[in-house]
C-alpha cells in the first residue's frame, strides 16, 4: 500500500564524517563573522512533497525557506524539491526515494546553500542552538499513526515503524518543540506541529538525528561608483 504522505529512509549511523565539525565550531564561525545563522521568522513557508520520498530535499530546503521582513515570496517552491533531491549523493529510486539527511546536508553545501553542518548529540546542544542560532534539522524514524495529530500535537509511536522522515524544529518552549513538516499546510497546523519534549527523547534515541546548519555571509553589493566604473570599461 503506497504511503499517503512522502517519508524517506531510516534513520543513520553516526560515525566518523560527524566529528569534522562540531556545533561549537559552528557558534565560533558566527561569532567571527565567517557564516551566518539561519534566521526563522516563524511565518508559514511549508513545502509539500506528495508522496514521493524526498523528505531530506524538502526538509532541507524548508529549513532554509525563510521570510524576510518584505515578505518577498519564498526563497523555494515545491517543483524546487524534485531538482534538489536528484542532486542528493545515493538517493534512491522514486517514487519511494529516500536519502540519508547527512548526504543531503552536503549536497546543500555543495550548491552554496549553507556554509557548513554539525551533528547535535545531546539534548542540551538541540536546546542551545534552538534558543540561540536558529532550526534544527532531523531525521527520526515514523509510524503510520504519526501521520494524524491531535489538532497539532503528535503523539510519537517508535514501534510500529514504517520508514524513516526527515523534517526540522524551529522553536521550543518547555514542554513541547515546535516542528515543520513537508506535506502542505492542509496537514497538522497549515504545515506545523508539536512533539512533547518526551516524545522527541524517544525519537531520538530509536535512531534520530539533529543537525546544526550555518549559512555563507551575503555577499557585499558593490558601491554605485565601482559599478559605473566597470560599465565604463574600467577597473
Amino acid at each position: 500500500m503506497k504511503q499517503q504522505y512522502g517519508m524517506g529512509r531510516l534513520p543513520f549511523v553516526a560515525d566518523e564524517r560527524d566529528a569534522n565539525y562540531t556545533a561549537m565550531r559552528l557558534a565560533a564561525m558566527i561569532e567571527l563573522g565567517l557564516a551566518t545563522p539561519v534566521e526563522w521568522k516563524n511565518r508559514n513557508r511549508v513545502l509539500d512533497q506528495g508522496h514521493f520520498g524526498t523528505c531530506v530535499a524538502a526538509g532541507t530546503l524548508g529549513l532554509l525557506n525563510t521570510d524576510d521582513e518584505q515578505h518577498n515570496d519564498p526563497k523555494f517552491k515545491n517543483t524546487d524539491i524534485m531538482p534538489f533531491f536528484m542532486k542528493i549523493p545515493g538517493h534512491g529510486a522514486l517514487p519511494d526515494g529516500g536519502a540519508e539527511v547527512r548526504e543531503g546536508l552536503k549536497a546543500a553545501k555543495t550548491a552554496g546553500l549553507i556554509e557548513a553542518y554539525a551533528l547535535l548529540r545531546t539534548e542540551a546542544e538541540i536546546d542551545e542552538w534552538l534558543d540561540n542560532h536558529g532550526p534544527v534539522l532531523v531525521g527520526t524514524v515514523w509510524s503510520p499513526g504519526m501521520c494524524n495529530p491531535k489538532g497539532d500535537i503528535v503523539n510519537v509511536d517508535t514501534v510500529n515503524v514504517s520508514s524513516g522522515h526527515c523534517w526540522f524544529f524551529h522553536e521550543q518552549e518547555l514542554y513541547y518543540l515546535h516542528g515543520t513538516q513537508s506535506w502542505g499546510e492542509r496537514w497538522g497546523d497549515h504545515g506545523l506541529f508539536r512533539v512533547h519534549r518526551s516524545h522527541w527523547l524517544r525519537l531520538h534515541r530509536a535512531g534520530g538525528e539533529a543537525w546544526a546548519v550555518v549559512q555563507a555571509l551575503p555577499k557585499p553589493r558593490p558601491s554605485l561608483w565601482s559599478r559605473i566604473r566597470k560599465l565604463l570599461g574600467g577597473k
